[in-house]
């Protein structure tokens, strides 16, 4: 997936991929995405690739904090609640 740094799809990107192939319905989880928000300073849009559908996500690291469950489709933007603030995620075909 890309990770963007405004509202649709604007500004700094960081692109993150898993490495067992495309996407299926167990999916990927990526547990600390300090680094992605730094590298963009601040995820505020995404873009999912390699058949991945759909994506929830969370404010805090390790799944916790406030969630937002199966979004379905790329994100021109993730909410108010997550702007700038989504540092876990997990998504899956």
């Amino acid at each position: 997936m890309t990770f963007f740094q405004n509202e649709d799809y604007g500004g700094l990107w960081d692109t993150v991929g898993g490495r067992n192939g495309p996407c299926d319905t167990a999916g990927y989880g990526l547990s600390n995405l300090t680094l992605a928000n730094f590298n963009v300073n601040g995820i505020s849009s995404y873009t999912l690739h390699s058949k991945c559908k759909f994506a929830s996500y969370w404010t805090g690291v390790n799944y916790t904090g406030h969630k937002r469950s199966g979004r379905k489709g790329n994100a021109p933007f993730v909410g108010a609640i997550w702007n700038d603030d989504l540092h876990s995620m997990r998504t899956w075909a």
